[in-house]
């Protein structure tokens, strides 16, 4: 596998996948199979303090043998108390064991310090990851990211360095661009349509957000914007309506990136290892 990492704020880190095109699909509603090993790539969030369920997420992880896997954000309930992080690498330590794990920063983190600390591999605030032709950018929506802030320069140069007419452009980040459940778009607001308009012009398809407790899918202009923010933490319900809104969910859930036909395909998977979306990434 060809690995490489690139730009000022980075980690070595080993990544999923995602984007280019898009369909709405029907959820089909059936039992997830393992894939073969080293073949997809997990994304969920906002654990928190939600073990029991957090558990069969991890069994489900080590079914599949993913290439990485990538949490966005508000991984215990508060990382200032040494003891939660404990009881959470109680939890992952299976999955910590074999693949690669990577987070971003959310509200409960309450600093990226508060990571770093727990996570010493993770020693930067935003990074871009290449693997292949797959470009991830993980970004910090607890530092300023509206437009010409240091974080979002950041952003929009290495997009615009991007020359591979193949590449897959990923975000990845906690507080969501869309969303009708609890939060809603009240924490994004002093970024959201900086941010917007960056992935419309800079061939962004695909955005992995949490901070709600839900499964939402929102496909607007090309591009889709999931908040996976079921990983354990208490469910919240639909708040708001949006008419670009695919599917919402008050469920847990990760997101399993794969690919099939030589087109990537991401299905959402609750607790128990059903497939409740599908959609495909052309």
């Amino acid at each position: 596998m060809n690995i490489k990492i690139i730009g000022k704020y980075i980690i070595t880190l080993l990544l999923f996948a995602a984007c280019r095109g898009e369909q709405k699909s029907t959820p089909n509603l059936k039992v997830v199979q393992p894939l073969p090993a080293k073949t997809s790539v997990i994304f969920y969030g906002d654990t928190r303090g939600g073990h029991a369920v957090h558990r069969k997420l991890v069994q489900l992880f080590l079914q599949n043998k993913p290439l990485a896997i990538f949490h966005s954000g508000d991984l215990v309930f508060d990382a200032r108390i040494p003891l939660l992080w404990d009881t959470f690498f109680t939890v992952t330590k299976p999955m910590c064991d074999s693949f690669p794990f990577y987070a971003a920063n959310g509200n409960h983190e309450h600093g990226f310090e508060n990571i770093t600390k727990h996570l010493p591999k993770l020693t930067k605030e935003w990074y871009l990851v290449t693997i292949n032709d797959i470009n991830v950018f993980v970004l910090n929506t607890a530092s300023p990211l509206n437009k010409n802030s240091k974080q979002y320069n950041w952003l929009d140069s290495s997009l615009t360095a991007v020359k591979n007419p193949k590449a897959l452009n990923i975000l990845m980040f906690h507080y969501p661009l869309f969303s009708t459940g609890h939060h809603g778009l009240s924490d994004s607001k002093t970024f959201r349509a900086d941010i917007i308009k960056l992935c419309e012009t800079r061939n962004v398809k695909l955005v992995f957000n949490g901070h709600d407790h839900d499964y939402e899918r929102t496909l607007l202009n090309g591009i889709n914007y999931v908040v996976a923010g079921g990983g354990g933490a208490p469910l919240g319900g639909q708040s708001t309506s949006n008419p670009n809104s695919v599917i919402f969910k008050e469920k847990y859930c990760f997101c399993r990136l794969y690919k099939v036909n030589n087109k990537w395909t991401v299905d959402t998977i609750d607790e128990n290892g059903q497939v409740y979306d599908i959609f495909t990434v052309n």
